[in-house]
């Protein structure tokens, strides 16, 4: 899995006497990933899984 930061969607702007310039970003999904987790109260490890498919029975299947 990747994470990375938003890219840049204009130049910077100049600020107001005795202020930082600032710099635009607009948020732009590359993409989603599913992931689930519950503690093993008997162990004490996290149970994790990647999810293809977000919805309530593949939820049900990873609590059984």
């Amino acid at each position: 899995m990747e994470v990375r930061a938003g890219d840049a969607d204009g130049p910077d702007q100049p600020g107001r006497p005795g202020q930082r310039t600032r710099r635009e970003f607009e948020y732009i999904r590359h993409g989603t990933v599913s992931i689930i987790a519950a503690p093993n109260v008997h162990t004490g490890q996290a149970l994790t899984e990647r999810l293809d498919r977000n919805n309530a029975d593949t939820f049900i299947g990873f609590l059984r």
